[in-house]
């Protein structure tokens, strides 16, 4: 099991809309996503990995206009020949 925190400063964006004249430059929030992943060997040549990213669902944006995905599941399977 993994548990892990990703976290940021608000930073500089400028706005999305070419029809804002002068462009606006403003500050965006901070944030802090939690992410959970699980990896089990079910073989010597088999894994499985299953995952949650941003698990609270944090709302937040990196450029004007353009919200982050979610929270977000994942199912990945490994396997060594």
């Amino acid at each position: 099991m993994t548990l892990s925190l990703e976290a940021a400063s608000s930073r500089w964006t400028v706005t999305a809309s070419s029809a804002i004249v002068p462009p606006r430059f403003y500050r965006t929030d901070d944030y802090a996503l939690v992410n959970l992943a699980a990896d089990w060997q079910i073989t010597e040549e088999v894994d499985l990995l299953v995952g949650a990213r941003n698990i609270f669902d944090e709302n937040y944006f990196l450029t004007d206009g353009f919200p982050e995905e979610g929270r977000s599941f994942y199912l990945n399977l490994r396997a060594r020949l």
